[in-house]
Protein backbone atom coordinates (compact mmCIF):
# COMPACT_ATOMS: atom_id res chain seq x y z
CA UNK A 1 0.00 0.00 0.00
CA UNK A 2 2.95 2.37 -0.22
CA UNK A 3 4.02 4.43 -3.20
CA UNK A 4 7.36 3.51 -4.75
CA UNK A 5 10.09 5.89 -3.52
CA UNK A 6 10.56 8.83 -5.82
CA UNK A 7 7.04 8.71 -7.23
CA UNK A 8 5.97 12.00 -5.71
CA UNK A 9 9.28 13.76 -6.22
CA UNK A 10 8.64 13.42 -9.94
CA UNK A 11 5.30 15.22 -9.63
CA UNK A 12 6.09 18.65 -8.19
CA UNK A 13 3.00 20.25 -9.74
CA UNK A 14 0.57 17.89 -8.02
CA UNK A 15 -2.33 19.75 -6.40
CA UNK A 16 -4.39 16.89 -5.03
CA UNK A 17 -3.33 13.64 -3.38
CA UNK A 18 -5.72 11.07 -2.00
CA UNK A 19 -4.09 8.37 0.14
CA UNK A 20 -7.28 7.42 2.00
CA UNK A 21 -7.28 3.81 3.24
CA UNK A 22 -3.86 2.97 1.86
CA UNK A 23 -2.56 1.43 5.06
CA UNK A 24 -0.10 4.26 5.76
CA UNK A 25 1.44 3.88 9.20
CA UNK A 26 4.00 6.62 8.62
CA UNK A 27 3.36 10.06 7.18
CA UNK A 28 4.83 9.95 3.64
CA UNK A 29 7.63 12.49 3.95
CA UNK A 30 7.90 12.81 0.17
CA UNK A 31 4.61 14.68 0.33
CA UNK A 32 6.53 17.59 1.87
CA UNK A 33 8.18 18.21 -1.50
CA UNK A 34 4.80 18.89 -3.12
CA UNK A 35 4.67 22.61 -2.47
CA UNK A 36 1.75 23.20 -4.82
CA UNK A 37 -0.45 20.70 -2.96
CA UNK A 38 -3.92 22.03 -2.17
CA UNK A 39 -5.63 18.87 -0.99
CA UNK A 40 -4.12 16.03 1.02
CA UNK A 41 -6.31 13.14 2.15
CA UNK A 42 -4.79 10.69 4.59
CA UNK A 43 -7.99 9.51 6.26
CA UNK A 44 -8.57 5.96 7.51
CA UNK A 45 -4.94 4.98 7.88
CA UNK A 46 -2.72 4.13 10.86
CA UNK A 47 -0.83 7.38 11.26
CA UNK A 48 0.42 8.02 14.79
CA UNK A 49 2.11 11.30 14.06
CA UNK A 50 2.23 14.19 11.63
CA UNK A 51 5.58 15.92 11.05
CA UNK A 52 5.69 19.60 12.09
CA UNK A 53 7.21 20.39 8.69
CA UNK A 54 3.77 19.97 7.11
CA UNK A 55 2.99 23.46 8.38
CA UNK A 56 6.14 24.90 6.83
CA UNK A 57 6.26 23.01 3.53
CA UNK A 58 2.69 22.75 2.28
CA UNK A 59 2.04 26.47 2.12
CA UNK A 60 -0.87 26.21 -0.34
CA UNK A 61 -2.78 23.49 1.48
CA UNK A 62 -6.53 24.11 1.64
CA UNK A 63 -7.80 20.73 2.77
CA UNK A 64 -6.11 18.23 5.08
CA UNK A 65 -7.94 15.05 6.03
CA UNK A 66 -6.36 13.17 8.93
CA UNK A 67 -9.58 11.55 10.15
CA UNK A 68 -9.69 8.00 11.49
CA UNK A 69 -6.02 7.53 12.30
CA UNK A 70 -4.10 6.89 15.53
CA UNK A 71 -3.10 10.49 16.25
CA UNK A 72 -2.74 11.47 19.91
CA UNK A 73 -1.84 15.00 18.88
CA UNK A 74 -1.22 17.19 15.87
CA UNK A 75 1.71 19.60 15.57
CA UNK A 76 1.19 23.23 16.54
CA UNK A 77 2.92 24.11 13.25
CA UNK A 78 -0.27 23.29 11.37
CA UNK A 79 -1.38 26.74 12.55
CA UNK A 80 1.13 28.18 10.05
CA UNK A 81 -1.35 27.12 7.37
CA UNK A 82 -4.14 29.29 8.78
CA UNK A 83 -4.08 31.63 5.76
CA UNK A 84 -4.97 28.85 3.31
CA UNK A 85 -6.27 25.83 5.25
CA UNK A 86 -10.06 25.78 5.17
CA UNK A 87 -10.72 22.19 6.13
CA UNK A 88 -8.83 20.17 8.73
CA UNK A 89 -10.49 16.83 9.48
CA UNK A 90 -9.41 15.17 12.72
CA UNK A 91 -12.44 13.09 13.70
CA UNK A 92 -11.85 9.50 14.73
CA UNK A 93 -8.43 10.02 16.34
CA UNK A 94 -7.55 9.38 20.01
CA UNK A 95 -6.56 13.03 20.42
CA UNK A 96 -5.45 13.88 23.93
CA UNK A 97 -4.68 17.53 23.40
CA UNK A 98 -7.69 18.75 21.44
CA UNK A 99 -10.97 18.78 23.29
CA UNK A 100 -14.20 17.91 21.51
CA UNK A 101 -15.50 21.43 22.17
CA UNK A 102 -12.64 22.88 20.11
CA UNK A 103 -13.05 20.36 17.29
CA UNK A 104 -16.77 21.05 17.14
CA UNK A 105 -16.11 24.74 16.47
CA UNK A 106 -14.34 23.88 13.24
CA UNK A 107 -11.03 24.44 11.52
CA UNK A 108 -10.46 28.11 12.46
CA UNK A 109 -10.91 27.29 16.16
CA UNK A 110 -8.54 24.32 15.94
CA UNK A 111 -5.90 26.41 14.15
CA UNK A 112 -6.24 29.20 16.72
CA UNK A 113 -5.81 26.67 19.52
CA UNK A 114 -2.70 25.22 17.86
CA UNK A 115 -1.26 28.69 17.28
CA UNK A 116 -1.37 29.31 21.03
CA UNK A 117 0.82 26.23 21.43
CA UNK A 118 3.52 27.26 18.99
CA UNK A 119 7.00 27.43 20.52
CA UNK A 120 7.91 31.07 20.91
Amino acid sequence: GMLPPGTLMAMPGLESLDLTQTGCAMFPLEVLSLQGLRMLRLGSNKLSQVPPDVGRALVRLEELDLSNNDLNSVPAELSLLAATLRTLQLDGNPLRTLRRSILDRGTPAVLAYLKDRMPQ
